[in-house]
Order: structure tokens, then C-alpha cells, then sequence
């Protein structure tokens, strides 16, 4: 497809860059987007799938739902799940909601032992910005008087002076 050529008004020929022959519509760049709205639905039953039952007996801790394996299963990296809900607002929604159940697992897997503590802690701190809280009262008793003694000097005094 050849790229239109209009007359400039000097006279020299002036091509347009990302039209078709018509000039009528951009084409777009880049690689067509694998996104598709139904994935808005899929991460929140894919973490769903991933609750863990009350009758679970532990022999081996569970598969943990992370958003890296879901974007694995789709052929996509986790940084694209991320861009896609910047520019999909349903999405962005559906991520927020993963993210939701994925703490409602740890929490409620690690409560029930399911999990390594070191695992609980790791991902506490790290994933789910969880943080450990410390109280610190101080206080300070003191019997002793406290006297201060201010001097003024005149500025226009010399020291030389007697």
C-alpha cells in the first residue's frame, strides 16, 4: 500500500505517515492486544477456584493463586495484566478483586496452618503490605529543679570598658 501524497502550498510534495491511500483513519502500532473482556470474569474465578476447603487435610500446602500464574496461563506477562487494567476500567476492577481474594486465602490458609510461617510473613510484609506494629510508651520522672539564669549584655557596652 502506498503512502498518499498531497501538494504542500510551496509547491514540494508532502507524504502522510500512518494513513491508508484514502488518508481517511491512522493504522494502529504495535502488536495486537491479546486482552479480552471475558478475562474480567476469569481472574476472579480462577482465584476463586483456589479457596481452600475446610476439610483440607494437610499433606502438602496448597497451590497458591498468584496473578504471575494466571498471566502464564493466558500467554501474557504479569506487567501486561497490569497495563490492561490501566486501560480497561472493568478489568482494573477485576485485579483489585483478585488481589482481595488472594489475601482472604493467605490469611485464612495461614491462620489454619496451611502455610509455612515464613511464607506468612514474607508475603504478609512483602505482597500485602502488612506490617509488624510496636507500642512504645516512654515517660520520664525527674525530681530534681530546673533553674534558669539568663544574662543580657548591652550591645553598646565595650568590653574594654570598666
Amino acid at each position: 500500500m502506498s503512502k498518499p501524497k498531497t501538494k504542500k502550498p510551496d509547491g514540494k510534495t508532502k507524504i502522510t505517515i500512518g494513513s491508508d491511500i484514502k488518508g481517511t483513519s491512522k493504522k494502529p502500532m504495535g502488536r495486537p492486544t491479546k486482552y479480552n473482556p471475558d478475562y474480567c470474569n476469569e481472574i476472579i474465578d480462577w482465584f476463586q477456584s483456589h479457596y481452600i476447603p475446610q476439610e483440607f487435610e494437610i499433606k502438602k500446602p496448597p497451590i497458591f493463586p498468584t496473578i504471575e500464574r494466571f498471566a502464564t496461563n493466558l500467554g501474557v506477562c504479569k506487567d501486561t495484566l497490569y497495563e490492561w487494567g490501566k486501560i480497561h476500567p472493568d478489568f482494573s476492577v477485576a485485579l483489585k478483586k483478585a488481589h482481595e481474594i488472594q489475601q482472604a486465602i493467605w490469611q485464612e490458609g495461614s491462620m489454619r496452618g496451611l502455610f509455612p510461617p515464613a511464607f506468612t510473613i514474607f508475603l504478609g510484609k512483602n505482597v500485602f503490605g502488612w506490617k509488624d506494629k510496636q507500642d512504645i510508651t516512654a515517660s520520664v520522672e525527674s525530681q530534681a529543679d530546673l533553674s534558669i539564669s539568663v544574662n543580657f549584655v548591652d550591645s553598646e557596652r565595650s568590653d574594654n570598658q570598666d
